[in-house]
C-alpha cells in the first residue's frame, strides 16, 4: 500500500478483543491512517427493523476503546450503506442516535476527538436529503462529524460531468461537515452464463 502511495485505509468489522498493535504500528510506520467501522455483523443497524439498543452501544464502545489509543485512527463509522431506498429512511434517526451517543461516550472518556460519521450508498434518490439530515443539528453534538459516499460511477473513459461526479461535488459544496468518498471504483455490467435446454452455454 505504501508503494502505491496509499495514506488511508478503511477497516470493516474488527474484533475489539484482538491485539491490533502490530498492524496499527505497521500502518503508522508507512504513514497510513485507518478509518474503523464500529459496528460488527451482530451489531449492525438493520434498515428493515432498525434498533439502537444497549447491546449495540456496548459493542461499539468496545471497538472505540480498543482503537482510540492509536494516533493514526482518522475516524469511526457508525454504519455502512444502511439506507439504500426511500423506505429505509426509518433507520436514519437510529444512525444519528448512534453517532450522537458514540460522540458523547468519546468525550466522557476524555478520548481524542476522533471524528464519528456514516458511510452511505451513492443513491441519487437519497441525496442530498440524507446528508442534510445527518449533518444538521442545533449544536455539534447532534450532527455527524463527517458524511461519506461509496461511489462507483466513474468507469473507463468517462468524464467529470458524464460520470456524475460534478453533481456529487455540487451536493457536497458549502457543507458544515466534511464529505468524502469512503469507497470508490467502477461498476460495469458483467456477462451472465446459463445452460438452456440443449445444454449449450449461452451468453
Amino acid at each position: 500500500m505504501k508503494t502505491l502511495g496509499a495514506n488511508s485505509i478503511r477497516v470493516y468489522h474488527v474484533d475489539p478483543n484482538a491485539d491490533h498493535d502490530g498492524c496499527m504500528s505497521a500502518f503508522s510506520d508507512a504513514g497510513i491512517y485507518a478509518w474503523v467501522d464500529l459496528d460488527t455483523f451482530p451489531t449492525y443497524i438493520l434498515a428493515s427493523n432498525p434498533e439502537w439498543n444497549s447491546t449495540q452501544y456496548s459493542a461499539y464502545q468496545k471497538v472505540m476503546d480498543t482503537f482510540q489509543k492509536y494516533d493514526n485512527v482518522a475516524g469511526f463509522f457508525v454504519g455502512n450503506e444502511i439506507l439504500t431506498t426511500g423506505a429505509n429512511s426509518i433507520a436514519a434517526p437510529y444512525v444519528k442516535a448512534a453517532a450522537r451517543d458514540m460522540k458523547m461516550y468519546r468525550d466522557s472518556k476524555g478520548y481524542r476527538k476522533i471524528p464519528v460519521g456514516y458511510s452511505a450508498a451513492d443513491i441519487g434518490d437519497l441525496r442530498p436529503n440524507l446528508q442534510n439530515y445527518l449533518a444538521c443539528g442545533s449544536n455539534a453534538s447532534e450532527a455527524l462529524d463527517f458524511f461519506s459516499l461509496n461511489a462507483y460511477e466513474w468507469c473507463g473513459d468517462s468524464s467529470y460531468d458524464q460520470s456524475g461526479y460534478s453533481q456529487l461535488q455540487a451536493n457536497a459544496s458549502d457543507y458544515n461537515i466534511p464529505i468524502f468518498f469512503s469507497e470508490t471504483g467502477c461498476n460495469t455490467p458483467e456477462y451472465v452464463y446459463w445452460i438452456d435446454s440443449s445444454s449449450s452455454f449461452q451468453c
